[in-house]
Order: C-alpha cells, then sequence, then structure tokens
C-alpha cells in the first residue's frame, strides 16, 4: 500500500494560489526557479540579510528601523514545520524576540500596514501557536529605502484573527492538495 505524500503549505504557496496564480505555486513547491531577481528583490534580500545580523549580533534592530533593543530570546530565521489537518505547515519567521514575531521588509511602495493586511504574520503566529510556540502579536517593520525612514504596524494574536487563518488554511489546503494530486506532485 503506497503512502501518500503529505501537503506542507507555507505561506508563499497560500498567497499564490488564492489570488489564482496556480503554475506559479507548483513551480515555488517543486523548487523550480524561472526568473532572476529584480533590482527591488535583490536591495530587499541585502536589507534582510544586514538587519538579521545586527539582530543577531546585538540583540536590536538596525538604526534603520529605530534602533529598538529585542527582548526575549531572539532567533532570526526561525523555521517552524508543525501538523495540521492533513497538512503540514512551515514557517519560516525572520525574527522571532520572546513574544513577538517579527517580519523584514524593505519596500519604497508598501508600506507596513499594506503588509500586515496580508495573511503572512497571522500566518506566522497561527503556524508557532500549533508547534507550542505560541507569540502574543506580530509586527511589521517596513524601512523605505528612497526616503530613508521605517514604519511598523502592530498585529496582536486573537481568536478572530486565528478563525479566519484557520479557515483560509483548510480551504486552499485541500484546493491545492487535490490539484497537486491530480498533476502527480503529491
Amino acid at each position: 500500500m503506497n503512502q501518500k505524500n503529505k501537503l506542507r503549505i507555507s505561506y508563499s504557496l497560500l498567497n499564490l494560489w488564492e489570488h489564482g496564480r496556480r503554475e506559479d505555486a507548483m513551480k515555488l513547491y517543486l523548487h523550480v526557479e524561472d526568473k532572476e531577481p529584480t533590482e527591488a528583490m535583490k536591495r530587499g534580500m541585502m536589507f534582510d540579510r544586514m538587519v538579521k545580523e545586527i539582530v543577531m549580533k546585538e540583540s536590536r534592530l538596525p538604526d534603520e528601523l529605530g534602533g529598538i533593543p529585542l527582548t526575549g530570546d531572539v532567533i532570526a530565521n526561525q523555521k517552524i514545520i508543525t501538523p495540521f489537518a492533513d497538512f503540514d505547515l512551515s514557517a519560516e519567521l525572520d525574527i522571532r524576540a520572546g513574544n513577538d514575531i517579527i517580519e523584514i521588509k524593505c519596500s519604497e511602495i508598501m508600506d507596513s500596514s499594506d503588509y500586515a493586511n496580508t495573511l503572512q504574520v497571522p500566518f506566522y503566529l497561527f503556524t508557532a501557536e500549533l508547534a507550542g510556540q505560541p507569540a502574543t502579536r506580530g509586527m511589521v517593520y517596513r524601512y523605505n529605502p528612497a526616503k530613508h525612514n521605517y514604519d511598523v504596524s502592530i498585529l496582536y494574536w486573537n481568536d478572530r484573527v486565528r478563525n479566519e487563518v484557520d479557515t483560509i488554511i483548510t480551504k486552499y489546503g485541500f484546493e491545492i492538495e487535490q490539484a497537486f494530486q491530480k498533476e502527480g506532485i503529491l
């Protein structure tokens, strides 16, 4: 008897699927990269590395993000994989500082509230909670390289947000699983 492969769901996979980008979702899942990063993406990746280096060395955010000291255990690039329903959820947190999950963004166009209104931070909070590592809030720090300033948005974890995330993961998770099985990916 063949055991079926278990679908691993990340925020990126859910986001692509939810926005109708099925082919891109399949490529992401299969780790097929067919596009070169844009200059803005490269700038964001460099900024992300710089932030995490300072966070791990000094337990604070860099001056570009206010230089705020971080409390509690500080971890950069924390990977969490945990079971949920028939799936595994996978999250890679930019920064975990005590009870906070911090997401770092570098953008001239979107501000922190734009990012905070996506599923990304709630998905990370949900995944951390299921893994027995609950956080009380998620924070999005966005640096604007053109204006050399930053802004921050805070999302507090509560039952309403939890239920929304649960519903979205369940809905799209089963859709993705069926489609991937049909395509022979699972």
